[in-house]
């Protein structure tokens, strides 16, 4: 899923995309033009690569420790989703508006539901 209402860093336009055994994070390329990556289907391995192409990050489900989504607390504050990695580091992503966190909520569930804690 990707979205306006989401960033990393100072640019809005970002997405974030799951397989069964890793999570990315994609840049847009310019924040009003959708990332355009195919749905589950015939073309999985083009997904993939294409994927792997624009990604700004990338882990494998191996090395989460724990993912941590919190609401948007109001209309002007942005909630986010924090990955903690077992090394220590962690990737944060913020998230603008209730339908995106709920979006993003579907995805990382899908991805690894036993690490994800949400408020």
């Amino acid at each position: 899923m990707d979205s306006i209402q989401m960033r990393k860093g100072l640019f809005a336009g970002y997405g974030v995309y799951a397989t069964n055994q890793r999570l990315f994070g994609v840049k847009r390329l310019r924040a009003a033009e959708p990332i355009e990556i195919g749905r589950k289907g015939p073309g999985d391995l083009d997904i993939v690569r294409e994927l792997e192409h624009r990604r700004d990050f990338e882990v494998r489900k191996d090395d989460v420790s724990s993912i941590e989504l919190q609401k948007p607390p109001g209309v002007f504050r942005m909630g986010h989703m924090r990955i903690t990695l077992k090394s220590g580091q962690s990737v944060e992503v913020k998230v603008g508006k209730q339908r995106e966190y709920e979006q993003l909520k579907d995805v990382v569930m899908a991805f690894y539901p036993e690490v994800v804690s949400s408020n």
